[in-house]
């Protein structure tokens, strides 16, 4: 097979996007018939404090299926937004990286675990 063969095959099983600012999003299903289970955000956010806008990335792979990350792409980038505001906010101007580190590690735990304890739930 020649790299165009390749490259052409290689693209059938790709989803990609460019977002603004030239950020480029690529998923990829290996597996012929099966639908891709992976979701992907790229989000500015220019509310979070006052300054340079912050840029969120997440990469959500899918497994068995697709809700859960669906679910995440959904609402957790809102959910981390949120909490940075108001982290920020009791924070104020002189937060360090650490702290914002903690918040957010924090956060997405919370996050992990009310999906776990929705799924237990059913």
């Amino acid at each position: 097979m020649s790299l165009d063969e390749t490259r052409a095959a290689f693209v059938k099983h790709c989803d990609s996007r460019i977002f603004k600012d030239g950020i480029h999003a690529v998923t990829f299903q290996p597996t012929p018939n099966r639908a891709n289970e992976d979701r992907y955000v790229v989000e500015e956010w220019d509310d979070v404090c006052e300054g340079p806008s912050w840029l969120f990335m997440a990469v959500l792979d899918g497994h068995a299926g697709s809700e859960a990350a669906d679910h995440t792409a959904k609402h957790l980038p809102t959910f981390l937004r949120d909490a940075l505001r108001s982290g920020i906010k009791d924070l104020g101007t002189n937060y360090t990286a650490s702290e914002i580190s903690t918040l957010l590690r924090s956060h997405v735990e919370k996050f992990d675990l009310e999906i776990g304890l929705a799924v237990t739930s059913l």
